[in-house]
Parts: structure tokens; C-alpha cells; sequence
């Protein structure tokens, strides 16, 4: 039985918790707000303001936990590109691929 693939939330939560870094921590080396960087944690991108800014801050908290910022930002890409929309409702989108729920995002950015 093969695991299923991590969401990019789960792929930088993993990562600071391997570095030993605590949300507040990030916030605070990335200057981006603690509830942002647990959004993003958790897949939701509706506060990052649009894609341009979900990807700056996905790679400045990649670099502060020690992965690479390019990896997560194409990871990103390739989910956005190979996902279809799921529920559209205003200006807010959520994404799925492959059965569940992986991105949600402000299309207003």
C-alpha cells in the first residue's frame, strides 16, 4: 500500500518540525504572521492575498526550515495545474486532486 502524497501544508509542517522551530519562530526569522505561516500549514492560502504572494511565502518559509524554496514552489505549481476546482463561491477557490482537497486560495490577489 503506497502512501498518499503530502499536501504542501504538510510538506512545510514536517519540515519545521524536523528543524525544532515553532510557528513563532518562522514568523518571526520570515516576518510573516504566525497565523499566515498556520494557514499556509494547514492548506489554506486564503490570507496570503493571491498566488504571487502564496508562492513568496512559501519560499521564505521553505528557506527557513530548510528545505528548498524552488521544490515547494513548483510543487505548488504542479498542484494548481493538475488539480480542478472544487467549490467556487465569490472570490475564494478551493482545489482538489486526486480525491481530496489540496489547495484553497483568494483569487482576488
Amino acid at each position: 500500500m503506497t502512501e498518499a502524497p503530502l499536501t504542501v501544508g504538510q510538506t512545510v509542517t514536517r519540515a519545521r518540525n524536523a528543524a525544532g522551530m515553532t510557528v513563532a519562530q518562522v514568523a518571526e526569522q520570515t516576518r510573516i504572521r504566525g497565523t499566515l505561516i498556520s494557514a499556509i500549514e494547514a492548506d489554506d492560502f486564503r490570507l496570503c492575498g493571491g498566488d504571487v504572494y502564496a508562492r513568496g511565502h512559501l519560499k521564505s518559509i521553505a528557506t527557513a526550515v530548510g528545505i528548498d524554496p524552488v521544490a515547494v514552489a513548483a510543487l505548488v505549481d504542479r498542484l494548481v495545474h493538475h488539480a480542478e476546482v472544487l467549490v467556487l463561491r465569490g472570490d475564494s477557490y478551493r482545489l482538489k486532486g486526486k480525491g481530496k482537497e489540496v489547495l484553497q486560495g483568494d483569487e482576488r490577489g
